[in-house]
């Protein structure tokens, strides 16, 4: 098995999209896929002690939002990473717009099946808005830090605010993104941390907002990408390795 065979089983397109194997030979014999949310040297150093030669990792792998690395040669980050890579020879694979409207491992889908919304209202691009059973803010809140297994969580709005229209993004939450939430008729946007400005477009919209770490919002659709591989490959193990919190919270 080869990474052809994998991306025969994924159904990656033949168009140019920033999936793909960013290093490695294309035809190397493959003996064991990890995936994860973010390839960071320690997801590389446990791949290879688990014995897997695939790494398949949903952001970037180098830093770089078209995994462009071709100026990094003198970065210590970069450098390190390559270094273990290269001698534990694994592939690195990327494998992000798929995600976002595949039938099987459909990221939007599994993350509303995990906080337990049904079929949405409105999809697309990574973005779906839900008719929920009103409730506050709060509680709401509440719900998407237990089932998301989040540590904590931050919102925008006040606590009491009554909310029934809801919509989830597993994509970047920028203000282009929030404002197609609110052409959805979302009150409020269930998504991962945001910066500044969209925080602060959020708060002039009088949009809630329930912000979570990035890797919490990916979990679901990374354990169904997961599973989906389990069920299509019998013959090598196929694992998804987490990544550790990289910030330490006072």
């Amino acid at each position: 098995m080869n990474i052809k065979s994998i991306e025969d089983i994924l159904g990656v397109p033949q168009t140019a999209t920033t999936d793909g194997l960013k290093v490695g030979n294309p035809e190397k014999k493959i003996t064991g896929i990890a995936i994860t949310c973010m390839a960071t040297r320690r997801v590389v150093l446990e791949t290879a002690q688990r014995g897997l030669n695939l790494l398949i990792s949903h952001k970037p792998v180098f830093y770089h939002l078209e995994d462009d690395f071709k100026d990094s040669e003198a970065d210590y980050a970069f450098v390190e990473k390559m270094q273990e890579v290269l001698k534990n020879s694994i592939l690195l694979y990327r494998l992000y717009d798929l995600c976002f409207g595949h039938p099987d491992f459909c990221f939007t889908e599994s993350l509303a099946a995990c906080i337990g919304f049904g079929k949405p209202i409105r999809s697309k691009d990574g973005i779906a808005s839900y008719a929920v059973v009103p409730d506050s803010l709060k509680s709401i809140a509440e719900i998407v830090k237990q089932r998301l297994e989040a540590p904590h969580v931050r919102i925008l709005g006040k606590p009491d605010t009554e909310v029934g229209r809801i919509a989830t993004t597993v994509v970047e939450p920028t203000v282009a993104c929030l404002r197609q939430c609110l052409k959805f008729g979302a009150k409020c946007v269930i998504a991962a941390e945001a910066d500044d400005l969209a925080i602060g477009y959020a708060a002039d919209s009088n949009l809630a907002l329930i912000l979570c770490a990035d890797v919490e919002i990916t979990r679901p659709g990374l354990r169904t990408l997961t599973d989906y591989l389990k069920t299509k490959i019998c013959d090598i193990p196929v694992e998804y390795i987490e990544n550790s919190p990289l910030l330490t919270q006072l």
